[in-house]
């Protein structure tokens, strides 16, 4: 089952997204009215991963988490699969360059395509 709940985090509102079994989306929303043509409505999820995925952004939040163990659904090349697989290696409190993540998936020249699949990333706050 497809669902979506909109998630009051410190930092900010977050609209999560299922695919029934897999997180597909973590998205920042801008404004508290959504796309301007729905206002936003706070609900529990119905889903078994949407409540897995809010408890832990609570423990996360909370400083009780530093590491999230979600099954995770992005849409995107081999390439963006690569960079979002080693994303998910920065441990909490860490910053990485482009520079070292392209070294990382073994392609030092590809910078710029490691910071555009960085871009396109859907899973914000899980995958860093």
């Amino acid at each position: 089952m497809h669902e979506s709940v909109y998630y009051n985090s410190p930092i900010g509102i977050l609209l999560i997204k299922n695919s029934g079994n897999a997180i597909t989306e973590v998205s920042f929303v801008d404004k508290l009215t959504g796309t301007g043509t729905e206002e936003i409505i706070f609900q529990q999820p119905s889903s078994t991963i949407l409540k897995k995925c809010i408890a832990q952004l609570d423990d996360y939040f909370s400083g009780k988490l530093f590491q999230f163990n979600l099954n995770l659904a992005q849409k995107g090349t081999a390439f963006q699969q690569q960079v979002w697989n080693e994303l998910l290696n920065i441990r909490y409190g860490r910053t990485v360059s482009y520079l070292s993540l392209s070294k990382r998936i073994g392609n030092e020249k590809a910078i710029r395509a490691v910071g555009t699949a960085n871009k396109k990333n859907n899973i914000a706050i899980i995958v860093p």
